[in-house]
Order: structure tokens, then sequence, then C-alpha cells
């Protein structure tokens, strides 16, 4: 389908839309012709053109109405002067795109009728969207620690890597940019600070540790490690009460998106795609 075609006929549709809901809008920005710039030509012209902005510099706005409107209504009122819309072709690839832009729009204001939709959510419901997603709304903890990667993995290697770390831990976090080791034996870094969160593979060892505590050795992809907690605060739940409504807007979130995902699927159901083995080797 003709690219000119759909522009055309998509300039025709907000023209008339606009002429029989311009009344609706007062205190327009301006004109461009007889037909008012108010918010509802903007909200109608941006649907065709996402691309399409309003702007205080009016010099910049005149250009993108000459280029997203203007133009293309010109060239659509010559297109009428030569019969064009009266050509069978045209007239039936205007009335699949009249259909197609309908559909589009119905959906969009759909999306947000559901939206706006009060929708009854439970204490329940809402405690356990807070408990199954606690990591929400867990204030991370951040710790300065010691971790010693162990090359030599023998039992008097370990030993005196134990050791260092007890030494050199009790220095607290005057370490700062502490790093030390030997090729092949251990090498050992301070980290100051670092926010630790779920996902980290020290995440547990580190939140769990005291402070001194020499954790390990352990394994951490495919390397033997030996951590020491030297400084931390702890990470902090927020109580449920403090996040009641957040949690009741997000189940408020899932119950909506669960609607329009049945729709989706049956829509599938209702509307199959199949493609012509001529064109479409699926799976080759």
């Amino acid at each position: 389908m003709p690219r000119e075609v759909v522009d055309m006929y998509t300039r025709v549709i907000i023209v008339v839309l606009l002429v029989s809901c311009s009344a609706l809008f007062a205190d327009p920005y301006g004109t461009v012709g007889d037909v008012p710039i108010d918010d509802f030509f903007l909200r109608t012209l941006q649907f065709v053109h996402p691309e399409f902005s309003f702007t205080p510099d009016s010099a910049a706005f005149v250009g993108k109405l000459q280029k997203a409107y203007i133009y293309d209504l010109a060239f659509a009122d010559e297109a009428r002067k030569v019969g064009l819309d009266k050509d069978p072709e045209v007239k039936a690839a205007l009335e699949r795109i009249k259909m197609l832009i309908e559909n589009a729009y119905l959906a969009q204001e759909y999306r947000k009728y559901m939206a706006s939709q009060k929708v009854t959510v439970s204490d329940k419901e809402a405690r356990a969207f807070y408990e199954n997603n606690i990591n929400q709304f867990t204030e991370p903890g951040v710790y300065s620690y010691l971790w010693a990667t162990i090359h030599d993995t023998s039992k008097a290697n370990i030993k005196v890597v134990r050791e260092k770390l007890k030494t050199y831990s009790k220095l607290g976090t005057a370490l700062d940019e502490f790093k030390m080791g030997s090729p092949g034996t251990y090498s050992m870094v301070f980290e100051r600070e670092q926010t630790i969160r779920p996902g980290n593979p020290l995440y547990e060892r580190i939140r769990d540790a005291e402070l001194e505590e020499i954790v390990g050795p352990f394994d951490s992809e495919g390397q033997l490690m030996m951590i020491v907690v030297v400084e931390r605060t702890p990470e902090k739940i927020i109580p449920f009460s403090e996040v009641k409504e957040i949690c009741r807007q997000n189940v408020v979130a899932e119950k909506v998106n669960a609607a329009m995902d049945r729709i989706r699927k049956d829509a599938m159901k209702e509307y199959p795609i199949s493609f012509s083995p001529q064109y479409f080797r699926m799976g080759k």
C-alpha cells in the first residue's frame, strides 16, 4: 500500500474529527486555516505522528505543522481535484486504513479506560505482594570488607591467608586502597563502602557475617575465596505499613495487566495467523 495513500487518508480522518469535536475545546493556541490548534488537535495529530510535539518556539512549531499537517493536507486536496479519491484501488486502501486507525485509536482508549477503573485490592493481597517482592522494599546494605582469592589451595597456604585476614581486618577502614598478594599463591583486596544487593555472588555471605569474622574458604564462581567484613551498614527492610499503598498500586497494575493478557491470548485464538509455505518456510 503506497505510503502517500496512508498519509493522505490519516489526514482526512483527522480533519473530520477536528471539525466535529473542535467545539469541545476552548482557548486554542492558534489556528491553522479554519481549524483551531487546541489540545484535541495536538493529541490527535500526535496519534498519527508520534514524533510530533508542541513547543513554545513558534518558528519551530510552524515547521512541524508544515511537515506533519499542512503539506499533506494540501497534497490531499490536489489529489481530490484530480479524482484520486474516486480511484477503486485508492478507495479500497482508504477503507482498510480507516479500519486500522479506528482499531488502533479505540485500543489506546480502552487501555486508558482499563487503567482508570477502580480495582479492589484486599490487605491480604497487598501483603502477599510485599512478601513476594521483599527485595523491592529492602534498602541495600553498605559494607567494607577484605576478600582474598586463594590460588594455592594447600592447607598451609589457607592458614597463612586466614591469619593475614585476621591481622589486616583489625586496621579497619584505614586499609583504604589496600591490595597485596603473592603470584600463584593468593591475592587480597580491600573493598570500601560497597553496596551489596541480591544477585551478588557474595551477597548472603557478606550480609550474614559478623564483623571481623573470617568467612570461608568457599568456592565462588570457580575460585576459592575467604572474606572478612570490617565495617557495615546493614540492609533495612522497609515495614509493610510504610509501603502498603505502593503494594496496593502494584497489585492493581498486575490485575489490569492480567486482564490485558487474557484479551491478547483470546485474540490470538480468534485471529490465528498462517503463512503460505511458498513464501515463508518457518523453522528453516
